[in-house]
């Protein structure tokens, strides 16, 4: 209930345009190393491997903000994630934007199901909710956020093979 409670507070604060609290630089690759050593304890208890091809990146926005993405997007990839699953975390710079690429090869979503994740309280059905407390918040929390620091977010899924979410911000 604490959790959904603050899940809510954060809409509510985004709503109101109080979501975003510093623009500065943020070294995007110390960043996403870091979310990835705060998951791994996570990943290895359920068995996923966590791979990493990191490049240096930089951009201006919430680095704590940015943080709460990428470790959901993380914790997400782990919690539907297969047994022995697998998760790529990429990070490059291109034409003047950053993309972030989590993806898994995980038990995916169905096709009518994308359109609607980045949906407030949006989920899947029952057969992909996984253990755990899923409210149907964090994916659409993660849009407001990277939105809110001018960029956007994606996702491309196939039931059964899994997931890849990219996040694109300015350099």
């Amino acid at each position: 209930m604490q959790k959904l409670l603050q899940q809510l507070m954060a809409l509510a604060q985004f709503d109101a345009g109080k979501g975003i609290v510093m623009q500065e630089p943020v070294d995007l690759q110390q960043l996403v190393e870091g979310c990835i050593q705060q998951i791994k304890p996570f990943a290895e208890e359920e068995g996923v491997a966590i791979s990493q091809e990191l490049g240096h990146a930089e951009s201006i926005g919430d680095a704590d903000r940015l943080s709460q993405v990428v470790t959901n997007l993380l914790a997400n990839a782990v919690a539907y994630s297969n047994e022995r699953g697998e998760i790529d975390v990429s990070l490059r710079s291109e034409d003047g934007s950053v993309f972030v690429e989590i993806s898994d090869n995980g038990i995916g979503m169905a096709e009518e199901d994308v359109p609607h994740i980045f949906e407030r309280f949006y989920r899947a059905d029952k057969s992909r909710s996984g253990e755990g407390d899923h409210s149907g918040l964090g994916l659409p929390i993660c849009k407001e956020i990277v939105e809110a620091n001018r960029g956007d977010i994606a996702v491309e899924s196939t039931l059964g093979e899994g997931a890849k979410f990219t996040v694109r911000l300015p350099s």
